[in-house]
């Protein structure tokens, strides 16, 4: 259909030149409110801060100022950047990817295994260690009756405790077909894996996942648990950004290359371990901490 313009009302023309003007001005917002709202290496520069969660639930600002090795790698990270360091908790790792993709924070600080589950959501960073999620289960007491579970067959029809939307959720859930028995996997609110570990510690769950190097360092604080039995294969476990946040990527993987050969075991050292290495330096720049993402 030919539309002979010279012939259309000089009012028509008007009114269409004001929605096509309305439409590519909407269209340059959205773009423009998308680029804003990318967590890349301008933002952290014009905030001139990192902002970080980390998989815990809330610790109070007196902890953290003391308790230099659970933040000291992400702090080295901040000193690197010459920015400062904000921390906020959320162990719900769906949550911390909703703030992440909302520009509400730069960088998902979780122990994440590197899978294709999370493809196009988050991009991760270079692989901090490797290493394979173990069963954390209450240690064999051979005098009494109560179930161990030495191979994974025996997780037919048992049930295992995680956090909510954890990352190892589908390797269970691809435990269970290589079976060909279900494994009920409970996704318990509001708990960080270090709490899930606790409980198997206290005999309140029967049984919760971890990475193997993250469980052994934990085995020697509750020495009641049990980690021997592998649930998964050889996995990197890495740090996440933006999709979109190449540059901070950039910098963030060239920072953990520079840190990670100093040491030339810490792939097989557990996230704690590595943490534990970094000796804070005096004067360092003023740490800002959140209770929760909000």
């Amino acid at each position: 259909m030919n539309i002979n313009w010279e012939n259309v009302p000089l009012s028509s023309k008007i009114i269409l030149s004001a929605c096509v003007l309305t439409l590519l001005g909407l269209i340059v917002f959205e773009l423009s409110y998308i680029y804003r709202n990318i967590p890349d290496w301008n933002s952290v520069q014009e905030g001139n801060k990192l902002i970080a969660i980390i998989n815990r639930k809330e610790v109070d600002e007196q902890h953290l100022q003391t308790d230099d090795s659970s933040i000291a790698m992400l702090q080295a990270l901040a000193d690197s950047l010459d920015v400062e360091l904000k921390l906020e908790c959320e162990p719900d790792l769906k949550k911390a990817i909703k703030k992440l993709r909302q520009g509400k924070c730069h960088l998902i600080a979780h122990i994440l295994p590197v899978t294709t589950q999370y493809e196009n959501k988050i991009c991760f960073s270079a692989p901090i260690f490797r290493t394979y999620p173990v069963l954390v289960q209450g240690k064999r007491i051979l005098d009494e009756k109560k179930a161990f579970i030495s191979d994974q067959y025996d997780l037919s029809n048992d049930t295992i405790h995680i956090q909510t939307h954890s990352a190892h959720k589908m390797r269970l859930e691809h435990l269970s077909d290589e079976i060909a028995n279900p494994i009920h996997i409970v996704e318990t609110p509001n708990k960080t894996a270090l709490e899930l570990v606790e409980m198997v510690a206290r005999g309140e769950i029967k049984y919760t996942v971890a990475p193997r190097t993250f469980a052994e360092i934990l085995q020697k604080e509750y020495p009641e648990i049990d980690t021997s039995l592998p649930v998964g294969f050889t996995q990197e476990y890495a740090w996440a950004v933006h999709p979109d946040a190449t540059l901070l990527q950039i910098k963030v993987n060239l920072f953990l290359h520079n840190y990670l050969e100093h040491d030339h075991a810490a792939e097989k050292r557990s996230y704690l371990a590595l943490y534990s290495k970094y000796n804070p330096q005096t004067g360092r720049r003023k740490l800002h901490f959140d209770r929760k993402v909000h």
